[in-house]
């Protein structure tokens, strides 16, 4: 005679973890929309970190520079040009409010998806490089930010590009 497994019981299980991680999303969701001001001043732990993540985006951008092609001269068309983080962050400080969403297209390394989240934003950042969406995940998860980033292209399929 075989013995019967508790299917159902295996099946409730997964689905309390599904909704108690919905839950806590819920919850972090709630929580920003309540604190977020444009008008308040940044916390100093946040301010530290959006210093040193914009520091790590230079490192970072300094080091592909360096790794580019051999073959490639300075007047080359080079592919990646950061933006200026100080400059950006500025802009952004004074747009936050609550339930704002913010979407980067092209967004490299993430370093400004992730300011975004870290001062209030629900933020995204698409990127046709995935080693750079890697390299983005990566930093979102270190400076503890929910910033989603996906690989892909705003670009429409079969586009062809007319001067």
């Amino acid at each position: 005679m075989v013995k019967r497994q508790n299917y159902g019981f295996e099946k409730r299980q997964k689905d309390l973890k599904k909704q108690q991680k919905r839950d806590e999303k819920a919850e972090k969701k709630r929580l920003r929309e309540q604190l977020v001001d444009p008008a308040a001043p940044l916390e100093p732990v946040v301010r530290e970190d959006l210093t040193a993540l914009c520091e790590e985006g230079w490192a970072l951008y300094e080091k592909f520079s360096a790794n580019l092609s051999p073959d490639r001269t300075a007047a080359d068309f080079h592919p990646f040009v950061p933006a200026d983080y100080e400059t950006v962050l500025a802009a952004l400080l004074p747009r936050r409010g609550a339930g704002l969403k913010f979407l980067e297209w092209g967004s490299a390394n993430g370093v400004i998806t992730i300011m975004a989240d870290l001062i209030g934003f629900e933020a995204f950042g698409i990127e046709l490089d995935s080693d750079l969406v890697f390299t983005a995940r990566d930093l979102a998860e270190r400076y503890r930010s929910e910033a989603r980033f996906a690989a892909g292209s705003f670009v429409p399929a079969g586009y062809q590009w007319q001067p």
